[in-house]
């Protein structure tokens, strides 16, 4: 009985080790630089997207911020049969620039480059003030571009639905991160006491660290 037991345990044993091995997913690597003014920017975030859903949709895979030359990386990248694709998408929390993103398919055991050139941001600022001289309280202000030409090179969609920023209690109101070009801004008052009004073909104006841009102040 003893001797039929081990031989048991011996033949699990073997059983055992000869499970197969799980074949390691390849990867890849992507470098970049994000310039503005033909010099790299530190400080801009970076954001790796998967693709999901044939494109419908994108999963947040990694976040890197780029160092004092602007380069960015993103390592052990994982590669498939199907041909992964990925999209980097720049932000700034400071809004010195426009967001952009760069479309990137990663090649494995390679490392693939994505540069992007920033463009600086635009901001719209303003007051509102109503006839009869009371405080603005419950205003949205939505901006637009209805026929308005944005670039579309980098495939953001952004600027084609309004933004909305609710009027400060001061009646101030703050549109950042805007490509340069002329918007409709709209106010609507909350409470449907006042009708809407419209501004059209308002210019966007650089915007730096002052929070300085282009002013409207509608009566």
């Amino acid at each position: 009985l003893l001797t039929m037991t081990a031989a048991l345990l011996t033949t699990f044993a073997l059983v055992s080790v000869a499970q197969p091995s799980v074949a390691a997913t390849p990867t890849g690597k992507i470098v970049g630089v994000a310039a503005l003014d033909g010099k790299g920017v530190a400080g801009i975030k970076a954001r790796l997207l998967q693709s999901q859903d044939e494109g419908d949709s994108y999963r947040q895979i990694a976040t890197a911020v780029t160092n004092s030359r602007g380069s960015y990386t993103f390592a052990n990248v994982a590669v498939n049969a199907d041909g992964l694709s990925y999209n980097v998408v720049f932000t700034d929390s400071t809004h010195r620039v426009v967001v952009e993103k760069r479309f990137v398919r990663p090649k494995a055991n390679r490392t693939v480059t994505r540069n992007v050139t920033l463009e600086r941001a635009a901001a719209i600022t303003g007051t509102l003030s109503r006839a009869d001289g009371t405080t603005p309280h419950n205003i949205t202000a939505q901006l637009s571009g209805d026929g308005i030409a944005y670039p579309r090179d980098n495939g953001l969609d952004r600027y084609d639905d309004p933004i909305v920023r609710h009027v400060h209690t001061n009646g101030t109101f703050t549109f950042v991160g805007l490509p340069a070009g002329k918007y409709g801004v709209q106010f609507t008052d909350d409470s449907g006491t006042h009708l809407d009004q419209c501004y059209d073909k308002v210019a966007a104006g650089r915007f730096d660290q002052s929070r300085k841009g282009a002013d409207v102040s509608p009566e």
